[in-house]
């Protein structure tokens, strides 16, 4: 198989979803456009712009024929029925880079989030059954530095969550969003910006997270209990997970030493690591 890239030219695109082999959606910002959806019907030869709508975005997902559509923000969820408007899921309040659809109307998104209507607040899922009508929101059980990042959702019930944090720079600016290590999004005079960085791990370790926590956590109740099936004991954090079916995942994972690939073929019971890089090099997103 072969690649081309397209002439889609924008500040950041970190998420994309296929409908079909021409219709693609991808989560952007841009610092001309402002934030936004690119869509394309004709295998990205031509795209147009949609928005202003989200903020950061981080990620998008698309159900089934495109009935209905789910962007991950830094600022919460936002949700399209027609692909051409969004609206933020007003109960949620929340921080999410990555959402997946799974079956015929169902999402899931992972991150941390807070009910408006229940206050309750989780360092987990939030999954709607209903193309995005309703959301229920489900925590691993997982304590400091081991934050909610990535999801996968192989089934109705059967979900994996990859968590992880590394030492960061305390004193931050509130307006920047750390998606790893290494790559950060940040307002810069109103702008936003993406901006990669070589980890700076002695100086900039933060008085909260030692070392690089990380973790995968598993359901098969569709949220109800969580089980720890991968710890990293503080040697690296977790970017994507990837699950082709229950039993088969991929995950990605950083340290300052370096990127790592681990993989499962018996339902997390085992990982074995598949793929490894040198210092420097980023894995982010893996399928």
């Amino acid at each position: 198989s072969s690649w081309q890239m397209s002439d889609i030219k924008v500040t950041t695109l970190t998420g994309v979803s296929a409908i079909s082999g021409q219709e693609v959606y991808a989560a952007m910002s841009d610092n001309a456009l402002g934030p936004g959806v690119i869509h394309s019907t004709d295998a990205c030869k031509t795209s147009e712009y949609i928005g202003p709508a989200g903020g950061m975005n981080m990620d998008i997902a698309f159900t089934p024929a495109g009935v209905a559509g789910c962007m991950a923000t830094v600022s919460g969820l936002q949700l399209t029925q027609d692909g051409k408007t969004f609206h933020k899921v007003s109960d949620l309040i929340g921080v999410s880079q990555n959402v997946e659809s799974f079956g015929s109307s169902s999402f899931g998104a992972t991150g941390t989030f807070t009910s408006k209507t229940t206050k309750k607040s989780v360092n987990g899922v939030a999954v709607s059954t209903n193309y995005g009508t309703t959301w229920d929101i489900y925590d691993i059980g997982l304590g400091e530095g081991y934050t909610a990042r990535y999801g996968a959702f192989p089934s109705a019930t059967t979900w994996y969550v990859s968590s992880g944090s590394w030492p960061y720079d305390a004193s931050a600016a509130k307006a920047e969003h750390k998606m790893s290590a290494r790559l950060n999004v940040f307002n810069k005079e109103g702008q936003k910006t993406t901006q990669y960085t070589q980890p700076k791990t002695k100086s900039l370790r933060s008085s909260t997270v030692t070392g690089y926590p990380g973790a995968i956590s598993k359901t098969t109740d569709g949220g109800k209990t969580w089980t720890k099936v991968f710890d990293s004991n503080g040697s690296m954090y977790f970017n994507e997970i990837h699950c082709n079916d229950e039993q088969n995942c991929m995950a990605v994972a950083e340290n300052d030493e370096g990127a790592y690939g681990v993989a499962s073929t018996d339902g997390g019971a085992t990982w074995s690591t598949v793929l490894s890089a040198p210092p420097g090099f980023s894995l982010m997103g893996c399928r």
